[in-house]
């Protein structure tokens, strides 16, 4: 069985957040980090913080990449500049071949509350007490976009069949309101199929990139994952900082 290598990511422009489920080396290994100190910078040097952080992040190698929705309010300017940011950040996945997919920031707090409307720091408190044994304490989870990032990813391995924890079904019907893609890997094609019939892109390195289709059935299959195959240390994760 193969362990689903996912990342989260709320790319906000004061404190972007990001979580992981495996270690470069594929090890299952949750992790949370903020990109430090790039509210101070211009919004090109701020793209560039993100922009590094993503690269990292992808010699997971990852099945897919969950990203919070654009989200404004009445603020147009923030809105341009966070469009711009995606705009960066999902050319760079296009790039690597790793598909992603977009949350709203509604069903990402339905699904660590069980209510839409939460506010962030609600949903940091939900994510602390839930999540915070698989990142080394509650502690570790600092932010709100630390927060945000886990719960995004917590959905995505709930999707796919491999929850880090048991969510009753209130939260859980946040699942069924994102557009999630079927995610097929080159190991698993059918003997019949070749890496060209089933669209498998390679990259520049010769190895097999995943792709995705639109999943007809809207929902996950893979096997579940015991919590406790997640590590709360290991050296790797520091390379992913």
């Amino acid at each position: 069985m193969t362990v689903l290598r996912l990342v989260g990511g709320d790319l906000s422009l004061r404190s972007p957040g990001y979580a992981w489920t495996t270690t470069p080396s594929g090890v299952p290994d949750v992790d949370v980090a903020t990109v430090p100190n790039v509210a101070a910078l211009t919004e090109w040097a701020c793209r560039e913080a993100v922009l590094a952080r993503v690269r990292r992040l992808l010699a997971i190698r990852p099945h897919l990449f969950v990203l919070e929705d654009i989200f404004a309010g009445k603020n147009s300017k923030t809105g341009i500049s966070l469009a711009k940011l995606h705009g960066v950040i999902e050319q760079e996945l296009g790039r690597a071949h790793v598909p992603y997919v977009h949350v709203h920031q509604a069903h990402r707090a339905m699904y660590a509350t069980g209510r839409g409307d939460a506010p962030k720091p609600d949903v940091l408190s939900a994510a602390r007490y839930v999540y915070g044994r698989f990142v080394g304490g509650a502690a570790r989870i600092r932010t709100t976009d630390d927060a945000d990032a886990l719960v995004l990813l917590a959905m995505a391995a709930d999707y796919y069949g491999q929850p880090l924890v048991e969510v009753d079904q209130t939260k859980r019907r946040a699942l069924a309101k994102v557009r999630w893609p079927r995610l097929i890997r080159s190991d698993e094609l059918p003997a019949w199929m070749d890496e060209s019939s089933a669209g498998i892109a390679r990259r520049p390195d010769g190895t097999a990139a995943e792709r995705f289709l639109g999943s007809p059935s809207g929902v996950g299959s893979s096997t579940p994952v015991p919590a406790a195959r997640f590590s709360a240390a290991n050296p790797e994760r520091t390379t992913l900082k």
